[in-house]
């Protein structure tokens, strides 16, 4: 789970590449917000398939 504070979309671009990132929030969003359908730890198709959420406006 990450906190991204910038508007670099490189930076942005290279973390959501990132497979050791799960989540990634960007602005002024809690890292403990989660909304129905964002993914998280202990989904059965983590098994078959990463899995990634963006929250915030890239």
């Amino acid at each position: 789970m990450l906190s991204a504070l910038t508007r670099d979309h490189a930076l942005l671009d290279a973390l959501l590449a990132e497979p050791a990132i799960a989540n990634v929030y960007v602005g002024d969003h809690p890292t403990y917000w989660m909304a129905p359908g964002v993914p998280h730890d202990s989904y059965l198709s983590d098994l078959l398939m990463r899995s990634k959420a963006v929250v915030g406006a890239l």
